[in-house]
């Protein structure tokens, strides 16, 4: 089964006062841009070649804390810090502190490839201490499919995991092609 989602990542610096479900929205620039981090797929110079032609206008421009990806994808950008990770974001960690020191930003965007099934993609998120961490999902494609008691043929799992073992604490999310507004 081939499978596509989208999960934005936000690494907030407020600590959790309850437990009650909120989102703080994220949003691109302008209707017209690409993604988070990529404000058109073409028009600027691509800045991984040297020496940089300001007349080569063939790569992606970046809104500010995007990097191009370079030469595996030149009309996409992505999170400063994660350009290693263009075309593969799957079994990553994403750590705040180097994030923000990176890009600027203390949020992020996580778009996964595309997969042929079955397989497990792992995102370890790793906040400072006292920082909430919020996760958004737009949509899910093929993410299994939900039969009024549980997820069969793949799901999408939250869970967390403690000194390198998950612990009990887990939600599943899954569907054929759901788009979620606001954000799951």
């Amino acid at each position: 089964m081939t499978f596509w989602w989208c999960l934005v990542v936000f690494l907030g610096v407020l600590a959790i006062s309850s437990g009650q479900l909120a989102w703080s929205p994220i949003q691109v620039e302008s209707n017209n841009q690409v993604d988070l981090f990529t404000r058109q797929a073409s028009g600027c110079p691509c800045l991984w070649r040297s020496p940089v032609d300001p007349q080569d206008t063939d790569c992606a421009c970046c809104v500010r804390g995007g990097c191009q990806c370079g030469e595996i994808s030149t009309g996409r950008c992505v999170q400063c810090g994660l350009e290693m990770n263009c075309l593969n974001m799957c079994n990553i960690t994403l750590d705040s502190r180097a994030l923000q020191n990176s890009s600027g930003l203390s949020f992020g965007q996580i778009k996964s490839p595309i997969l042929q099934g079955p397989v497990t993609c792992k995102y370890y998120l790793r906040p400072v201490a006292g920082q909430r961490v919020e996760l958004q999902v737009y949509r899910l494609v093929q993410v299994g499919h939900f039969t009024g008691q549980r997820c069969e043929g793949g799901s999408l799992r939250f869970g967390e995991s403690i000194g390198g073992t998950e612990t009990s604490r887990s939600a599943e999310l899954c569907g054929a092609n759901e788009r979620y507004s606001p954000p799951a």
